[in-house]
């Protein structure tokens, strides 16, 4: 299940249109171009951490986010490493890891409601080959019936 599924309107802070001045592309695009389940992208955006936009609609929302964001970090990185190139601060390791925790978390949650679907479509095999049995069962009974004579004394042999 998606995150945001259910919802009609955006979350208190996220705009409903989109900036005019700024070119955006789809939730599903923009988790494609970053490498990331779209859930935590969306995550991301419902949080305001990734800038992006929600339109409204009947059943759901539909998210967009704007393509100047695909260069930066889902998560808003703490200023520098202290000068220090290809050294990573605490506070930059902890998004990154938070980042990445997210991601495993809906790769697990979408495992789990496979796991669940797969065995609910088992339940509904089994139901519908135990059917079958008991329909070919009734099936064989009134074919026996319709090819038994109604009287057997013919079938005695003559002598």
């Amino acid at each position: 299940m998606s995150g945001g599924a259910g919802w009609k309107y955006p979350p208190h802070g996220v705009p409903a249109e989109a900036d005019p001045d700024r070119p955006y592309v789809s939730l599903r695009e923009a988790a494609q171009r970053l490498g990331v389940d779209r859930r935590t992208l969306l995550k991301a955006l419902a949080s305001g951490t990734t800038p992006g936009w929600a339109r409204p609609g009947p059943e759901h929302l539909r998210w967009f986010v704007y393509s100047d964001a695909l260069n930066a970090p889902l998560t808003a990185s703490p200023a520098g490493s202290g000068g220090q190139p290809g050294r990573e601060s605490d506070q930059e390791r902890i998004a990154r890891l938070e980042v990445e925790n997210a991601e495993l978390r809906a790769r697990l949650s979408n495992a789990a409601e496979s796991n669940l679907l797969l065995m609910a479509a088992h339940e509904d095999l089994a139901a519908a080959a135990a059917l079958q049995a008991a329909a070919t069962d009734k099936y064989r009974q009134a074919l026996s019936l319709y090819m038994t004579p109604d009287n057997i004394s013919g079938l005695a042999p003559n002598g």
